[in-house]
């Protein structure tokens, strides 16, 4: 025992004032946490604060054990593994058959961060007998804050017992509102989350009333609960929130996705209808149900229609005019190809299924983002590159349409090959070794390169310049044609990418159409670029003329930048040329760092 746990017990058996006890017990509390004994602290204070009810100081103390107990065993069950997150589940088990009286007490404290702690400790620590007073709580006077936090403790205990509580909270007698009318707020869409999280067919009837008469919020939950306890019966009314518009997105989302946890293949066309449609969350829920439909299945049920939504998705379009945000576009796209990946493993990645989406949230309760969270994004290098192997046909299929449709459907396409030759993200990156996918994405970049060339003649300049870095990893006569006449691109910035990706493919043309850049352009930065292009038209053969004009620019050109950026490309390829024109520089160039340059380059070719 050390001298801080000895001068508390001390303070404590001298039973002195609160401010003493309270100085002792927080340096004990300092020390036994930097040893992982904190338990052993509580373990003395539990006592004392039972016995002595009459001396807060005691259970104010203990609740703030608690507060330092428990924070890593949340942090564990959040974000833990497996099996990480089962010891801390037991842990605060064990937790919660100690502390649930101290906490009680501590939720009737009138002390708001008391309650506070109280109410975060007990929807963790899974004593159910802890559920009656944060009904109580959440449905008292106290602040809307905290009676959300309470509503959501008690509905993570999983209590069955205050279902008719529940009811009457929800649906609360109103002769003028009628008896379909139930409560609204943010208190009570915490509630409806605790019904649907109990998991128990008790709740069914309260779930398919909330589902019918509730808030878009509500109605979300409640789908997402009945489809938790698997109540089949209920699948019509799901779909048919699923197909009305007035229902709002976030009804008809949760509706999708429990279509797909029931496996309710009779609506397989009404989960196709949601996987083409221009609202971003119910198709993101749609595009994973079908691919759960169909996980582990020789046939997707739904067909090439419900592959092609699939497909399509990858390459979503953020077109505001289309309905979508480009943040909207990026969640379809995600929800697209992790569909496919799901499909390609064969097994239903979607086990965190509609359970998951109602874990206990950090901070407030959204019930958009619980359902966004609901797309798996799990998936191994190999999944991720089966799926590109396995459905590379129809992406291909939907990359041509895309590009074809607008300039942001274009984007998409391209932002997927820009990597490299040979790779299509999501499905596979340039560190990736997987010859059948990476095959496959070289395929489909020149199955597109007739619609790039397009590309280059488009409205905006973002679009050209991509197509430009695609075009540039060809081998063939037509697109490196187009990036020589992207250099004289009515936009300097397009210019820049045209000369940043020409050099690997010499020709006649395009080394005279550098050329002349290098020599004459007014841009310095475009006539560096200029240099750096040659030396790679230089290192592939390019011939004594580029030679020739790279040490010309070295040694007369204005800027000297563009100067150095000539000295290095010519030394990249031409050895004797570079150092003879190094040893010019060195001993001639009014510029220190070109001086500096040189003599580097004449130091490496003398060793």
């Amino acid at each position: 025992m050390d001298e801080a746990d000895q001068l508390f017990r001390r303070v404590v058996r001298g039973a002195p004032d609160e401010d003493l006890v309270a100085q002792a017990a927080r340096l004990s509390m300092q020390i036994n946490l930097g040893k992982g004994t904190l338990e052993s602290l509580e373990l003395d204070l539990l006592p004392l604060a039972i016995g002595n009810p009459q001396k807060t100081i005691y259970r104010r103390l203990l609740v703030e054990i608690y507060e330092s107990l428990t924070f890593g065993l949340v942090q564990r069950l959040r974000h833990g593994t497996v099996a990480d997150a089962a010891q801390a589940r037991a842990a605060l088990s064990r937790v919660g058959q100690r502390a649930v009286k101290p906490l009680l007490d501590a939720l009737a404290d009138g002390d708001a961060g008391q309650q506070r702690v109280a109410i975060d400790v007990l929807g963790y620590v899974e004593n159910r007998n802890a559920a009656p007073a944060l009904f109580s709580f959440a449905t008292g006077t106290a602040g809307t804050p905290l009676r959300v936090e309470a509503m959501i403790a008690c509905g993570s205990l999983r209590a069955p017992d205050l279902l008719p509580r529940y009811q009457a909270f929800l649906f609360p007698k109103d002769e003028e509102a009628g008896p379909d009318a139930p409560r609204a707020d943010s208190v009570a869409i915490a509630a409806s989350w605790g019904v649907a999280r109990m998991a128990d067919r008790q709740a069914i009837p309260l779930l398919r009333a909330l589902s019918r008469h509730g808030s878009p919020e509500e109605r979300a939950i409640a789908v997402l609960g009945l489809s938790l306890v698997h109540a089949r019966d209920a699948i019509p009314e799901v779909a048919q929130i699923a197909k009305a518009i007035d229902a709002g997105n976030l009804a008809r989302a949760a509706a999708a996705y429990a279509l797909g946890e029931f496996g309710a293949e009779s609506e397989v066309a009404t989960l196709i209808a949601l996987a083409e449609s221009a609202d971003a969350l119910p198709r993101q829920m749609a595009l994973i149900a079908l691919a759960r439909l169909g996980a582990g299945r020789a046939e997707l049920p739904g067909g090439r229609a419900a592959l092609g939504a699939m497909t399509d998705a990858v390459f979503a379009s953020g077109d505001p005019s289309g309905g979508r945000s480009r943040a909207n576009a990026l969640a379809i796209q995600r929800a697209g190809s992790h569909a496919l990946m799901l499909l390609a493993s064969g097994r239903d990645r979607a086990a965190r299924a509609a359970v998951d989406a109602l874990l206990p949230p950090e901070g407030a309760l959204d019930v958009e983002s619980e359902l966004e969270h609901l797309v798996p994004d799990d998936f191994s290098a190999k999944e991720r590159a089966l799926a590109l192997t396995r459905f590379g046909d129809a992406l291909e299929h939907s990359a041509v349409a895309a590009m074809e449709t607008s300039g942001d459907g274009a984007l998409a396409v391209l932002d997927a090959l820009s990597e490299g030759t040979g790779t299509m993200e999501p499905f596979v990156g340039p560190h990736d070794d997987f010859a059948d996918a990476r095959g496959k994405a070289s395929d489909i970049a020149r199955a597109l390169e007739p619609s790039i060339l397009e590309l280059t003649h488009h409205f905006d300049p973002t679009v050209r310049m991509k197509a430009v870095v695609m075009l540039s990893r060809s081998s063939s006569d037509a697109s490196a044609s187009a990036v020589v006449q992207a250099t004289r691109d009515a936009s300097e910035a397009v210019q820049r990418f045209a000369f940043a990706a020409i050099g690997a493919h010499p020709s006649v043309e395009a080394i005279q159409v550098v050329t002349r850049a290098l020599e004459h352009h007014d841009s310095w930065a475009i006539r560096v670029l200029a240099a750096k292009a040659l030396g790679r038209f230089g290192a592939a053969g390019g011939g004594e003329e580029v030679s020739r004009v790279l040490s010309s620019s070295a040694t007369h050109d204005d800027y000297a930048l563009v100067r150095e950026a000539a000295l290095n490309a010519l030394a990249s390829f031409d050895t004797s040329g570079g150092q003879k024109v190094a040893v010019q520089l060195a001993a001639t160039d009014p510029e220190p760092r070109v001086r500096e340059t040189a003599r580097a380059i004449s130091s490496r070719a003398l060793k």
